[in-house]
Formats: C-alpha cells, sequence, structure tokens
C-alpha cells in the first residue's frame, strides 16, 4: 500500500502548474509607443472574457495599500462592463463585458451586505457577491431624461442612493449674454429608495445657485439646442454626509459645496467665484478647476479629497497645467483651508476630464487619472508606490469613441466573489505529443478558490466514472496553466476548485484531452438564496438545471474529496481490494 501512494504520488509531481495569464509589461518606452496597440489586451484558452495588459512602471509590494481587490470598468469593441483584479499582481478576478458604456464600478455597503455596483447609461446596478441583480434604480419624473454617469452612491441613511442626471430646459439666459428663451443643461441629483425605485429627494442646480457663478464662458456665436443646452453646472459627483446635508462637486464652477439637509441651499462654498474658506497654502487648496469626485476621506467631513483635472484637453503638460489629486483640510470655524497632500503623475500628463482621489486605510490615497487609462497609489508623503497604466499615456482618441477607455474612477476595496456558475477547462495538446498536452482553468468571478484538483480517466466523456488524481495545484492568476507531463494521454481531465480550508467549491465540465471537446456541465457549490448564510458552500455543488444531468452527478455522488492526502487514501484502498 505504501509503494502504491509513493507511485500515485510520483505520477502526480509529473504535473507542472504555471500561469497561462500574459505578463504584466515593464517597458514603459514600447508600451508608450503604441508597439502593443492603444491598449494592449489579452485572451484565454478556458474563457471567452478579455483583460487588460498593464504596464507596470512602479510597484512597491511593502508600500501599497494591502485591500485585495483592483475595481475598474473595462471597453472591448462596442460593450463594457464592470472588472475586479487582484491588487497582489493584477490578473484578472471577474469580467462582465456584456453592457452599453459603463462606469465606477466599485462595491458598496447596504444593511451589512456588499455589492458590486456601477452605472451603465441611464441605469444603475447593484449585484451580491453571487454576481446576482439585486437592485437596477433609475431616473425617476423627468420625462425622457435618463441618469448620467456621474454619480451611484448609497447612502448610510434608509436604503436610499444617491443618482445625477442633466436634463436641457428652456432659461432665461440674458445674464449670461443669452437668449431670453435659451436652452440650459440642468444638472440635477435625486436620492431613491433602492428597493422600490421612490424617489425621497430632488435637487436642481439652477434652483438654488446663481446662473453666473458658472466658470464656463457663454458664446453667443454657438446654437444651444435641446440635447445641446448650456452646460453652465455640471455636476459630477454627490455624496450625503452624517447629518443629512450633500456634497456636490460642480465642474463648471470649479466649485465645491456642501448643501443644506433641509433647504438644500449651499451651506459653504469651496472654491470657484463665491469661495468662502480663506486660503492657508497660498492658494494651492482653491485654485483647482474643473475638477471631478469630491468625496470627504473615509467619512472624516474635515477632509475632502478630489481629482483637480486643471484642463479641459488631455496631453503631455507642464506647470500649472498638469492635472492632480488634491487633499485638504478645513477649520469650519474659522473658515480655512489648507492644502493636505497633492499628487501628480509620474509623466506629467493633464486629464481633460474623469478622475478620481481614493483615501485608503493604510493612509495611502488611490488616484485614477481620468481620460488617461492610467492608475497611481501615493503614499501621503507624495511618494509613488504603485504607477500602472492599461493603455498609453497621454492619451488622446484622435475623436474616434472606439479608442475611448478611460479611467473615470478607479477603486481598491475588498471583495467575496463567489459565482452560481462553476468554473471552465480547455486542453491542447501540441503535435498530438501527450507529453506536451496541457489544460487550461479559470472561473471567473470567483475570489476562494486556492488551487486546482485535476482528475484524469480513460472514459470519453466522463472523467470522474474511475478518478485518478493527476495533480494537486495551486491557483496562479486568472487562468492556470497545467502541463500533463510525460504519461500515457489520459482520454479525458477535469479540474475542481479547492478552498484554504479544503473545501470543494465547484467543479469543471470534463474535458477530451484530443479534442478538445466539452462533455456534462461545470457546477457551483455556491448558494443562490437569500436564505442561505453568505458564504456556505451547499451540499450538492449543483448550480440550477444541473440536478438531471447523470454524468455529472456521477462525480459527486463519488466520496467526496477536500484533499490530495484523503484522495491518495482512498485510492490506495481501492486497488488493495
Amino acid at each position: 500500500m505504501v509503494s502504491f501512494l509513493v507511485q500515485v504520488a510520483t505520477l502526480a509531481s509529473l504535473a507542472t502548474p504555471s500561469l497561462a495569464d500574459d505578463a504584466p509589461v515593464n517597458d514603459l518606452k514600447a508600451y508608450n509607443k503604441g508597439f502593443l496597440g492603444q491598449f494592449p489586451s489579452q485572451d484565454f484558452r478556458s474563457s471567452e472574457v478579455v483583460a487588460p495588459v498593464f504596464q507596470i512602471s512602479t510597484f512597491n509590494p511593502n508600500l501599497v495599500d494591502d485591500s485585495g481587490f483592483l475595481f475598474l470598468t473595462m471597453e472591448h469593441g462596442d460593450k463594457s462592463g464592470p472588472a475586479i483584479f487582484s491588487s497582489k499582481d493584477l490578473s484578472l478576478v471577474y469580467a462582465d463585458i456584456s453592457y452599453a458604456k459603463t462606469f465606477d464600478a466599485r462595491t458598496q455597503v447596504k444593511s451589512g451586505g456588499k455589492y458590486l455596483t456601477f452605472v451603465e447609461g441611464g441605469r444603475c446596478h447593484a449585484f451580491d457577491a453571487n454576481y446576482q441583480k439585486k437592485w437596477t434604480v433609475k431616473i425617476e419624473d423627468l420625462g425622457t431624461t435618463q441618469g448620467s454617469i456621474h454619480e451611484f452612491e448609497f447612502t448610510t441613511q434608509g436604503g436610499t442612493a444617491l443618482m445625477t442626471a442633466v436634463q436641457d430646459v428652456r432659461y432665461n439666459l440674458t445674464a449670461l449674454g443669452g437668449e431670453m428663451d435659451g436652452w440650459l443643461s440642468d444638472s440635477i441629483f435625486q436620492e431613491v429608495e433602492l428597493e422600490t425605485n421612490r424617489v425621497t429627494n430632488v435637487w436642481r442646480s439652477f434652483t438654488h445657485v446663481n446662473l453666473t457663478d458658472t466658470m464656463v464662458k457663454y458664446s453667443p456665436k454657438k446654437t444651444f439646442m435641446h440635447g445641446d443646452g448650456f452646460d453652465w453646472f455640471h455636476i459630477d459627483s454627490v455624496s450625503k454626509t452624517s447629518k443629512g446635508h450633500y456634497l456636490v462637486s460642480s465642474r463648471s464652477l470649479s466649485a465645491i459645496i456642501l448643501l443644506q439637509a433641509d433647504s438644500l441651499n449651499p451651506q459653504w462654498v469651496l472654491g470657484g467665484k463665491r469661495n468662502q474658506f480663506k486660503d492657508l497654502s497660498g492658494g494651492n487648496a482653491t485654485n483647482f478647476a474643473n475638477q471631478y469626485d469630491a468625496k470627504f476621506v473615509q467619512g472624516n467631513e474635515s477632509q475632502i479629497s478630489f481629482f483637480d483635472n486643471r484642463v479641459t484637453t488631455s496631453g503631455s503638460c507642464s506647470g500649472e497645467n498638469c492635472s492632480r489629486g488634491v487633499v485638504v483640510e478645513l477649520d469650519y470655524e474659522e473658515m480655512t483651508v489648507r492644502l493636505l497632500h497633492e499628487f501628480y503623475h509620474p509623466q506629467k500628463i493633464s486629464s481633460g476630464s474623469g478622475g478620481s482621489v481614493q483615501g485608503l486605510d493604510n493612509g495611502n490615497f488611490l488616484i485614477g487619472w481620468g481620460a488617461n487609462p492610467g492608475i497611481t497609489e501615493h503614499a501621503s508623503n507624495g511618494t509613488v508606490v504603485m504607477d500602472i497604466q492599461r493603455g498609453v499615456i497621454p492619451h488622446a482618441t484622435d475623436g474616434d469613441p472606439d479608442l475611448d477607455m478611460s479611467v473615470y474612477r478607479a477603486w481598491k476595496m475588498e471583495w467575496i466573489g463567489r459565482p452560481p456558475w462553476g468554473p471552465s477547462i480547455a486542453a491542447a495538446v501540441p503535435g498530438n505529443e501527450a507529453t506536451n498536452a496541457t489544460i487550461y482553468v479559470s472561473w471567473n468571478g470567483d475570489t476562494q478558490v486556492d488551487r486546482w484538483e485535476v482528475y484524469v480517466g480513460e472514459d470519453d466523456k466522463n472523467a470522474t466514472s474511475s478518478p485518478r488524481l493527476l495533480t494537486n495545484s495551486s491557483r496562479f492568476g486568472f487562468e492556470t496553466e497545467i502541463l500533463l507531463g510525460t504519461l500515457p494521454l489520459p482520454r479525458s481531465a477535469r479540474a475542481i476548485g479547492v478552498s484554504k480550508s479544503g473545501k470543494i467549491l465547484g467543479s469543471t465540465a470534463t474535458v477530451n484531452l484530443a479534442s478538445g471537446e466539452l462533455h456534462g456541465n461545470s457546477s457551483s457549490t455556491w448558494i443562490v438564496s437569500a436564505n442561505t448564510p453568505d458564504g456556505e458552500p451547499r451540499d450538492d455543488p449543483h448550480g440550477e438545471g444541473n440536478q438531471g444531468d447523470k454524468e455529472d452527478f456521477a462525480f459527486h455522488t463519488s466520496p467526496p474529496v477536500s484533499s490530495v492526502f484523503a484522495l491518495l487514501l482512498a485510492i490506495a484502498f481501492n486497488h488493495c481490494l
């Protein structure tokens, strides 16, 4: 028996696992010259998803914040969607590129539950840990007006969320030198209940802010019309404070405004024509322009972070024309403001739109560079501890929207993904040589699998009718490549995903190693049920619709395997009978 265990262990060691993902690039000059394309990407064998190939200029693992995942949105062709990456190695974790244009993928919390949220056109979506849609909300009571891309923010009160919209209305523009009955783009935010989409609060910019506060010069030579009104305010972020006030960022006013909870009138204004704070930093705290994404820093309502675009066009820059991430500190008693931090991109770039600043748990700040496809992380002293990009910088679309893949916002956060679909598998046998036989395994959205256990068999359609353990492979990146080694080529293979604690989480279909054909179904142990504690794998590891698959079910009625050792004992026992 011991001799047989040694044979099986030796057999398993012949398989060689490796990373199938394309490695990030570390050649900034070649990357920015576009040798790999404007937005380098990679495909996978076991999945249809597409992932970016990042350029890494700086990455200090000892100094970056240890949040597990990086959240972005991605585009591919005419589709878009949320994407999650490991913050440790930038490998893809999850992507669903099946939507129209999407923005601001991140996690948000409601009633103790964490949700993946993002904006798609006029709708805002929230998905649970099983990637099942929990809510979709939209702007209401504004006729044909839809929500804008700029905000979908949960509040901490009453199960509500904030969304933004822009509505073109007829308005008296004579104060700006315009027409009596001109077209004005009015910025709006609504607060809605997530469960019902009932509107609980509405704010319109022109009813609470003077039109002449805009920093945008009105041009009588331009013809404004419905669908293209004068964009005098341009709301680009809104959040609700613990006291029910609203923090609003206006790009066109170059101002950040706190609105009173009851009247919704400005309580104070930072920046712009009506700035109310004395700048203790020689103007550097209030001289921002065209900014995006103003937020209180991790709930500290005396500190605000925002992305100071400075300009309305993108490219290389020098001096005051460079975009920056900014953190300021406010003293409400003295009505003063001072610059705490400012962060510039190492390549000195300006971004004409978009951009974000996120305060991280370790005191660092994450910057999304808007129209430029870059993400940086800075220590509080300004040191760049991470500098990555997913496209050429400086970025120019040349008027082609298909070349636009901005980092409108970037977030580092924690997430536990438990997809109800199973992992995927593919096989390749180059030259029909058994020594080259390779399988590729991935599981889009899963964050819990620690290793893959691979079984092979001589049954064309079921590697589990007489399972033989081949290898126990650590999971690498999005797609793990496993070279099967010098064994006589088995007919088929299958992989199961196992957690660090030894729980089986899911299994792939069976792949015929010669033809690459798949047989049976993949399966997941995660329960999709509101009545099941989050994170509990079900006893029956089949997704809905798989219970009737006898071929699939045969594997799971075999003795369960939670570790290689247990399986070896079982095989050895059967061998000795």
